[in-house]
């Protein structure tokens, strides 16, 4: 089994990720990780307050009441080296056509093919469930994460007008007409 190391810049590399359905015991890391990643991905939207405080409480109780159904999924990323840390997790909404309604990966594990292999798996199980679409919203402001999803394949639509956290933004729908190319993403290494 290979090995997490940190390279001279003290970054992670991952040469094998552990992706699997997350558990309730999953939960509270998940609200941590995106805590964290809203603190410092959402700043320039939303206000200061609604970002620290009880932020990371509001997310645990979405999370504690998440149901497991037909349709829905929520994976999660890890080493494969028996590091139980999470690195990142995606969850997927059914809707008309499945969305990414979360995907967020953790400061220490950015750009190394966290995401990529999130978003290589979530399109496996898609076209094992004969889903052939994948879309999400993102905000206009996220330019890394719009770079991100650019380089995967993803098309942008149209700007919109959303309220997010009882704020109003400016978002950009990314859409996947075919997942195939997303699926293939996995055979790439990590």
């Amino acid at each position: 089994m290979e090995e997490a190391v940190r390279d001279a810049g003290s970054r992670m590399t991952f040469t094998h990720l552990k992706i699997r359905e997350a558990t309730p015991e999953d939960y509270p890391h998940i609200a941590a990780l995106q805590a964290r990643s809203w603190q410092v991905h959402y700043g320039a939207e939303l206000p200061e307050d609604r970002l620290h405080g009880d932020i990371q409480d509001s997310l645990m109780e979405k999370w504690l009441a998440y149901t497991p159904r037909a349709g829905k999924m929520l994976l999660t990323a890890r080493a494969a080296t028996g590091d139980e840390t999470l690195l990142g997790f995606c969850a997927v909404l059914p809707r008309p056509d499945p969305y990414v309604d979360n995907l967020h990966v953790s400061a220490e594990a950015q750009r190394q093919g966290v995401g990529r292999a999130l978003l290589a798996e979530t399109a496996s199980r898609l076209l094992a469930a004969g889903q052939t679409c994948l879309s999400l919203t993102v905000l206009k402001s996220n330019a890394r994460a719009r770079a991100f999803y650019a380089a995967l394949g993803g098309v942008e639509g149209e700007e919109m007008t959303e309220i997010f956290c009882d704020v109003e933004v400016r978002t950009i729908p990314v859409a996947w007409a075919d997942v195939s190319a997303l699926e293939r993403l996995s055979d790439r290494q990590m």
